[in-house]
């Protein structure tokens, strides 16, 4: 019956956050408006109590802290997804071809001359960004001010992670599978391979999840975990993952979704919202809607 409601409710327009027949037969949360008024807003990441927004369409980076609004870069050509810490914030700038660093007022070009910057992560000082033009990963070190690509002939890669400098990438071409590329020996390994097409990849809990659209349930998919079969199914067009200590959220066509992580059944969170892209904070899940221009939050609670 689930499914059927979700083939149903997911042909509809979106038009308010009170959804309409038949999403009444679903509870989900009320979501908070953090930010509007934005142009086409894309990656977002979480610092402490700061969120730091892409916004493609209005070419800029920005701050909110606290209901506090701030311009950190303006006039890039599409930012598209970022990652942030203490130090440092890196943006994949998809119409410029570039990769740039911001710390307090300096602006670094960290890479040019790329096809098609996409998902980037930030470790330390050390930034990992997928050119999906080129099928090839790229390492920077910021202190040193220098980049290089780490792995070349990628499998038309898309999810990306890093943990203690071990990179998981998701390939979506033919081989259907997740990766591991080690930073230092290059050395690497398959997590998994399945029959779907992965699509993102995070790491948390000690291991790796990753979204996946499936061709035999038409615009479905899975979640899976980096051993044993699938966590559990998924609405369509599943997308970006993040994950805590106790679920895994991801987005999907106008809605997201969460799965606890010793249970094997989703739930919804929210409804009719096109996401950019996700990030959790201490207590809360955050995320862009493309379509509204807006940031919204909900609490995460068990």
């Amino acid at each position: 019956m689930t499914s059927l409601i979700f083939l149903i409710a997911c042909q509809q327009e979106p038009a308010s956050w009170t959804p309409a027949e038949p999403w009444s037969e679903v509870e989900v949360q009320a979501p908070e408006l953090v930010l509007s008024d934005l142009a086409d807003p894309r990656g977002i990441a979480v610092v402490g109590d700061t969120l730091v927004i892409a916004e493609y369409g209005g070419g800029r980076v920005l701050t909110v802290d606290d209901g506090v609004v701030e311009e950190l870069a303006t006039e890039l050509a599409n930012p598209y997804m970022l990652d942030a810490n203490e130090d440092y914030i890196v943006v994949s700038e998809r119409g410029g071809g570039r990769v740039l660093a911001l710390r307090g007022d300096t602006q670094t070009i960290v890479a040019e001359g790329l096809t098609t910057p996409g998902r980037i992560v930030l470790e330390g000082s050390e930034a990992w960004w997928l050119d999906e033009g080129t099928s090839s990963l790229w390492h920077a070190d910021l202190e040193a001010e220098t980049s290089e690509i780490l792995r070349d002939g990628l499998d038309s890669p898309l999810g990306l992670d890093v943990a203690d400098r071990l990179v998981y990438l998701a390939e979506r071409g033919d081989l259907n599978r997740v990766i591991t590329v080690d930073s230092e020996t290059l050395a690497e390994e398959v997590v998994r391979a399945v029959a779907e097409t992965p699509m993102d990849v995070v790491v948390g809990n000690l291991q790796a999840y990753f979204s996946a659209r499936s061709f035999r349930w038409p615009y479905g998919g899975f979640i899976y975990g980096e051993s044993g079969s699938g966590l559990c199914e998924s609405p369509p067009g599943l997308q970006w993952l993040t994950v805590n200590d106790a679920h895994v959220y991801w987005s999907s066509n106008q809605s997201i979704s969460r799965v606890a992580l010793d249970k094997d059944t989703y739930e919804l969170v929210v409804l009719q919202t096109a996401v950019g892209d996700l990030a959790l904070g201490e207590d809360a899940l955050f995320w862009t809607d493309r379509q509204r221009g807006q940031v919204l939050t909900v609490t995460t609670g068990p």
